[in-house]
């Protein structure tokens, strides 16, 4: 009887956040309208289906068609977006900082924000795996440790086999993985690169900052598009113009 009426409560949970989700979908596409509505309720809720057709190919053709699966780049925004804007808001209030860490309160709330997030997107594996490496990056900041690492790759790569285990033959799992292995690879040797850098200059120039940025935008490109180049010829059978 117990077991039945956790089932009951899991699908009845499973049908609100469903409705929720059509329900915000709906929304965005009747406020904006047009293809630009149902992109808007894509990077929200992972439903393309209002996508023309025409659109979803020219982003193919752009190579822009996998910022319409939720990821990395959708779970950094909504938790980036929220950490900064509410860690520059408290920063404003008078004598909170040196009480508080308001670098942790911001954490705290980020997180939950991606919580949601990942309730309201579908809960597939490319977000399931950057909701977990998101989050792991954020509870890092409670405990003033290191946030992105290799480590919290393998992590997020586990808890999914774990819990899924039929879609490591899938491309989301390969592609996902492929591209934030190479992603961390990169970062953490630039970083170490940069560093070095640092201290033998003493000193970093705005300029310096400008060319770091434009490169590093550059070079996060590149390592994605290179490490998810084979699976997308596998699968896909194409290549980005």
């Amino acid at each position: 009887e117990e077991g039945g009426t956790v089932a009951a409560l899991l699908s009845a949970t499973k049908k609100t956040m469903a409705a929720m989700r059509e329900t915000v979908g709906e929304r965005i596409r009747s406020s904006i309208g047009g293809d630009t509505g149902a992109l808007a309720a894509a990077l929200v809720t992972a439903e393309e289906r209002a996508i023309s057709r025409e659109t979803v190919e020219a982003l193919r053709q752009a190579g822009l068609a996998h910022v319409l699966a939720i990821s990395g780049l959708n779970m950094a925004l909504a938790a980036g977006t929220f950490l900064i804007g509410a860690r520059t808001v408290l920063s404003m209030v008078p004598g909170l900082a040196h009480r508080v860490s308001i670098k942790k309160v911001a954490a705290a709330g980020a997180l939950l924000m991606v919580c949601l997030y990942i309730l309201i997107s579908g809960g597939a594996v490319s977000a399931l795996r950057a909701w977990i490496m998101i989050s792991i990056m954020l509870v890092a900041v409670f405990f003033d440790r290191m946030s992105i690492s290799l480590r919290n790759v393998a992590l997020a790569a586990i808890v999914i086999v774990v819990l899924m285990p039929s879609a490591v033959a899938g491309p989301g799992f390969q592609m996902s993985f492929a591209a934030t292995l190479a992603l961390v690879a990169g970062y953490g040797r630039w970083r170490e690169r940069r560093a070095g850098k640092a201290e033998a200059s003493g000193s970093r120039s705005k300029g310096r900052l400008i060319t770091g940025v434009a490169a590093g935008i550059l070079i996060t490109s590149l390592i994605g598009g290179l490490a998810t180049s084979v699976y997308s010829i596998a699968y896909f059978h194409r290549l980005p113009a």
